[in-house]
């Protein structure tokens, strides 16, 4: 008698079920601990600052709804590659109840769709995206005029007021400067559109600031919230805090070593002043703490060392927790970061290109 089970292919809890029967003890126990101690969140006044914010976006929109028009209808997130953006917006989308679900008889509205930008961006493509999340049923023949036409006429007819775009700085990859103005225009429309304005939460690399100062029509209607880079010796608390927090509070483990205010400069520097990057290198730790002995009560040096080592993918003597002229190592040049420095480069000379040709029209215009 054949015992093999078949799996609906959509169904992912399901085949997840199925892994975890198949993974060892041992690793099942490490990964269900990583996974607890990897959902729980470090709350900072960053928090509060993006929280007052959404209150005003909230607001706004729904005075607007009442016929009121209120230009403010975006809020930008800035920050660095590891800042912690993504898992900030997600946290505060999951916990108001205004971008939940709501269920009027026999409908399901959301308020709050989100999508990450393509990338490659494309205007079409761009709005394919967003129809897909709507929900309808996608006609590859759609010109983008017409497709821009049915994403504003869905948004209304499923009641979406709010629309997240992760990874917003991909924009900028769109090369051709009309390109990009002709988003930021479908984009306008969106927030402008007179029986239905959606409102814009935007997080993405400094470089999209870029793209809001270049095409103004977005950047007027948005707040924009920089998430600044660490910095010692003014954030030396909050990253003893960070690290302690983890391994003592959250991992119930000790340090095998003394954790002082240079080790702390190692970590920050390693993860290039950014919240989310020392979070993730100090998490790696305790798992690779785990990895050793599973009953693991301590996390040791060799844990950081090795944790850096797999989250930057750097050389031995690139090692930011291990080599003794770790200050003189810059934290973008290891393998795997090399690839992330490249892509915002591209992005910085994009937009700077971008800013010139438009520069350009502008003064050919006066001169005509």
């Amino acid at each position: 008698m054949d015992n093999k089970t078949d799996f609906f292919p959509g169904d992912i809890e399901i085949v997840d079920a199925d892994l975890a029967e198949r993974m060892s003890d041992t690793a099942l126990r490490r990964a269900k601990r990583m996974a607890g101690i990897n959902s729980r969140y470090l709350a900072t006044k960053r928090d509060k600052v993006i929280e007052t914010e959404m209150d005003l976006l909230v607001g706004n929109a729904s005075i607007s709804v009442n016929g009121y028009q209120i230009e403010r209808r975006g809020l930008a997130l800035l920050g660095g590659t590891g800042a912690g953006k993504s898992r900030l917006i997600a946290r505060l989308i999951a916990e108001r109840k205004e971008f939940q679900p709501r269920t009027t008889g026999m409908t399901v509205t959301k308020p709050l769709v989100a999508i990450k930008a393509p990338r490659p961006s494309d205007l079409l493509e761009f709005a394919y995206v967003l129809l897909e999340q709507l929900e309808y049923p996608l006609e590859r023949d759609l010109k983008a005029p017409a497709a821009w036409r049915m994403v504003r006429r869905q948004l209304k007819v499923r009641q979406v007021r709010f629309i997240h775009i992760d990874e917003a700085q991909h924009m900028l990859n769109m090369g051709d400067p009309d390109a990009m103005e002709e988003l930021a225009d479908a984009l306008k429309m969106v927030m402008e559109q007179a029986d239905w304005p959606v409102s814009l939460i935007l997080t993405g690399m400094p470089e999209l600031a870029d793209f809001m100062t270049i095409y103004g029509q977005v950047s007027r209607r948005t707040h924009k919230v920089h998430l600044e880079n660490l910095s010692l010796p003014r954030d030396n608390d909050l990253v003893s805090w960070i690290v302690k927090t983890i391994v003592e509070n959250h991992a119930e483990m000790t340090f095998g070593f003394t954790v002082n205010d240079t080790y702390l400069g190692r970590l920050c520097h390693g993860a290039d002043r950014q919240f989310g990057a020392l979070t993730q290198i100090v998490r790696g730790a305790v798992e690779q703490a785990l990895v050793d002995d599973i009953e693991a009560t301590q996390v040791e040096h060799g844990h950081f060392v090795r944790s850096y080592e797999l989250f930057s993918g750097c050389k031995p003597e690139q090692n930011v927790m291990s080599s003794r002229t770790w200050h003189e190592i810059h934290p973008l040049n290891a393998l795997l970061r090399d690839q992330e420095l490249a892509r915002v480069q591209v992005m910085q000379a994009l937009a700077e290109r971008a800013a010139a040709l438009r520069g350009r029209r502008r003064r050919k215009k006066k001169e005509d």
